[in-house]
């Protein structure tokens, strides 16, 4: 997937950074939305996203210097990098197992 805005792009619906709504990504990872840079919101701005999070996508915060990776050899997502990725989904907390199947 990647990490910073580059992973926010792939994704559809995009998280809009300027106040968290969404917006239309490239659709490469439907149903996929990212929080890049999230350790640099506020909380009230990360909330406000995962309360308009549309019921069924998986929400991920990822901070600063942490990536989300498709891992062929292993043939699903791995985390890599400083941060930890918090993932949400239906305004729940949930886990890296929530992303839909890895492209293979």
């Amino acid at each position: 997937m990647g990490s910073g805005a580059g992973a926010d792009v792939l994704c559809d619906p995009m998280v809009d950074t300027r106040g968290g709504a969404f917006t239309v990504g490239l659709g490469l990872l439907p149903g996929v939305a990212v929080i890049a840079r999230s350790d640099e919101w506020s909380p009230d701005k990360v909330r406000r996203t995962i309360d308009l999070a549309s019921a069924g996508v998986v929400l991920l915060e990822l901070p600063t210097c942490t990536a989300v990776i498709d891992d062929i050899g292993t043939g699903g997502w791995r985390v890599a990098g400083k941060g930890n990725v918090i993932v949400h989904r239906d305004g729940k907390l949930s886990d890296i197992s929530a992303l839909p199947e890895a492209v293979s």
